[in-house]
């Protein structure tokens, strides 16, 4: 995740970036299991749960959580370019898919017996639910809510794949600039929606801002990946005040997005704290290129530090797709069974963990393996120059 050029030898993956990615998701998960399942009774995480899990007392402490997914969207856009930078288009797709659908199958299909098994709700749902999971279906239901975020990344992939097939590459900045821009623009209209001038902006924009189209379409968070960008741009490529200008629009850009999602929670009756999830998502975008500016000297670690941080990196995808209902699955049935709360809560955090890390060493790197071989194999037939295809198949 740096580049070759930037960095020192056998230092070209950015370790800090990877314990970034881990502690959002932890944070995403702490907002479900604290704040989101007691919330509100409507929500599939309640749902799931039976009812039975609420912890009132942790709301204040999780209710920021959410501001995880805008971390992973930053990390996202500088993964991708760095990645994309010397890909072929065949390369860039294998990655790519390579990197999302293994887990998400495997991740699918636990979730699934798991929403069997508590009867969550009827086969026929659960099954459709499953199809749109392993299949990163942009419009949900889902087997767990945590999907909704995948597709989002696909659309992002997918402009980056356009670029590298027309050998448009080097227009990447330009498109990190539209796409961030025009989000800034939705973003405003989001704000004015919850304001006193929300009669100044014609309904149909509202309702266009609201929808699943713009999120799919990156008009909601296309400054997280736009700033993604730009920081692969500074700190691995080539210094420059313009991207340093545009670094900190988009950082601008991500607080306006941050407070239009706090003032939707607060629409919800949630009433959500602001400063917070600013702080900490401008604290992780602080550790990240401490990261990569520090890159040499967090390589040269003792190996146990490396390969701990790295594991924790390839944890974090399963356990985004999975902490959810199946976590929460577990806590419930375990408070049903008479287990203090807080008993089951910490079962079902240790359970949320050791399932992502047994799927990210047992599971997921087999699938990945026959994926990727019967990828190259369609390649090499249909004459895609996959001989050159990496090993390592990348992290988002």
């Amino acid at each position: 995740m740096a580049s070759d050029s930037a960095l020192a030898p056998n230092s070209s993956h950015v370790v800090g970036i990877d314990a970034v990615r881990f502690l959002a998701a932890v944070l995403v998960m702490f907002f479900h299991y604290g704040f989101w399942v007691g919330f509100k009774t409507t929500t599939s995480a309640h749902q799931i749960s039976q009812g039975l899990v609420s912890y009132p007392e942790l709301f204040e402490w999780t209710k920021f959580g959410w501001i995880g997914v805008q971390v992973f969207f930053v990390i996202s856009g500088f993964v991708i370019a760095y990645s994309a930078e010397r890909a072929t288009a065949y390369r860039f797709l294998v990655a790519r898919v390579v990197r999302l659908f293994p887990a998400a199958i495997i991740c699918a299909t636990i979730s699934l017996i798991a929403s069997i098994l508590v009867s969550y709700t009827s086969h026929s749902e659960l099954f459709i639910a499953y199809i749109k999971s392993v299949t990163l279906w942009p419009q949900g239901p889902w087997i767990d809510d945590s999907y909704w975020t995948l597709a989002i990344e696909l659309f992002f992939y997918a402009l980056v794949f356009m670029l590298i097939s027309f050998d448009r590459f080097h227009l990447m900045a330009r498109m990190a600039i539209v796409i961030g821009l025009t989000s800034v623009g939705f973003n405003i209209i989001a704000l004015l929606h919850q304001s006193s001038a929300s009669a100044l902006i014609p309904h149909l924009l509202f309702k266009i801002q609201d929808s699943r189209v713009a999120d799919l379409l990156l008009l909601n968070h296309g400054m997280f990946f736009a700033l993604g960008v730009f920081l692969w741009l500074q700190l691995l490529k080539k210094p420059a005040k313009q991207h340093i200008f545009w670094c900190c629009v988009f950082i601008l850009a991500g607080l306006t997005q941050i407070a239009a999602t706090v003032g939707s929670f607060d629409a919800k009756g949630a009433d959500m704290p602001l400063l917070l999830p600013m702080a900490l998502w401008l604290l992780a975008l602080g550790i990240i290129v401490f990261s990569v500016v520090l890159n040499p000297i967090f390589a040269s670690s003792p190996a146990w530090i490396r390969k701990t941080l790295r594991r924790m990196g390839l944890m974090t995808y399963p356990l985004y797709l999975l902490h959810q209902n199946v976590g929460l699955a577990v806590i419930g049935q375990l408070t049903k069974l008479g287990v203090q709360p807080y008993l089951s809560l910490g079962i079902g955090v240790a359970f949320a963990l050791s399932a992502s890390w047994a799927i990210s060493v047992y599971l997921e790197p087999h699938v990945q393996k026959a994926m990727k071989s019967v990828l190259i194999s369609l390649g090499d037939k249909a004459g895609a120059g996959t001989s050159s295809v990496s090993k390592a198949t990348g992290a988002t």
